[in-house]
């Protein structure tokens, strides 16, 4: 307590001689209500998923390193808050993800799903090679398909992405 009171005052100190604090984000769970990105979901979006059960995972991770970060940050007296108030869980967003039409794409659906789902379906889906960064060569290759009567769902993958 004597730690985080130092801190406190200091950071007061800062704000009143002028100093943009570099870590004034351990102050927003006191400034603004809790949000997330799914707050910014417009209501006729379509969530999709693609392999939901490794989003979960990674969640997990988040939460326990978020936990973690935050219990050191408590024990050296920076911040009060615990790491609920910084994320939201992966089942509270699930939950909130429920109000959407979600559509998860999972190779095999082995184990338990984020969400139950509401409907099974199986698709095919054909993977198209790269395009080179030629957007008028995968349009082309969109329009055929299109003639064709088929349904086409265009991603678009980062390089440099660890997911």
């Amino acid at each position: 307590a004597a730690a985080l009171a130092a801190t406190l005052r200091a950071d007061a100190e800062k704000l009143r001689a002028g100093v943009v604090l570099s870590d004034a984000d351990r102050y927003l769970p006191y400034l603004y209500p809790a949000a997330c990105g799914a707050d910014y979901i417009p209501e006729e979006a379509l969530v999709f998923f693609d392999q939901p059960r490794r989003c979960a995972e990674k969640a997990r991770d988040f939460a326990k390193q978020l936990s973690e970060d935050v219990k050191e940050q408590q024990r050296r007296g920076r911040i009060a808050a615990g790491s609920e108030y910084f994320a939201l869980s992966f089942d509270t967003l699930m939950k909130r993800l429920g109000d959407f039409p979600v559509y998860m794409a999972d190779a095999f659906a082995l184990g338990q799903p984020p969400m139950q789902p509401k409907t099974l379906t199986s698709l095919f889906a054909k993977q198209l090679p790269s395009y080179a960064g030629s957007a008028q060569a995968a349009a082309e290759d969109v329009k055929l398909y299109l003639k064709q009567g088929s349904r086409v769902l265009v991603l678009a993958l980062c390089k440099n992405c660890d997911i």
